[in-house]
């Protein structure tokens, strides 16, 4: 397997300032953060070791697939401090390979859409 590819797609995530969510799996009543390693663990059980022959791209696309399947969501932090879920699209895909490929950049043209799925930050005071 090339360990870069996990390297390079949770780099693109953190710099983006994202997080991935298990919105079914609640810990002191927020959702928990997923680690990589077990997201490329479920996708290694689904589509085996990658080869040399694979690229970023279907690493990513595999990886996006596996957080779909099980209901995980890429995360922001909204400006008004609630989370905003993106969606899992061939956008975000291609965005994510951009990141890897280009580099990564504070503005690009078209950036992934987000699912405007706002949850309240549990950390705000009432």
């Amino acid at each position: 397997m090339n360990f870069s590819y996990i390297d390079d797609f949770s780099n693109i995530i953190k710099e983006n300032q994202w997080i991935i969510q298990n919105p079914g799996n609640i810990c002191n009543g927020n959702p928990t953060i997923v680690d990589f390693d077990k997201i490329n663990q479920y996708r290694c059980e689904k589509y085996g070791e990658l080869t040399t022959c694979d690229t970023f791209h279907t690493f990513s696309s595999q990886m996006l697939d596996i957080l779909k399947q099980k209901k995980f969501k890429i995360m922001e932090l909204s400006e008004e401090g609630h989370y905003i879920s993106f969606q899992l699209s061939e956008q975000l895909l291609e965005y994510i390979v951009k990141c890897q490929t280009l580099g990564f950049e504070e503005e690009w043209e078209s950036e992934p859409e987000s699912d405007y799925e706002s949850e309240p930050d549990s950390d705000e005071e009432e």
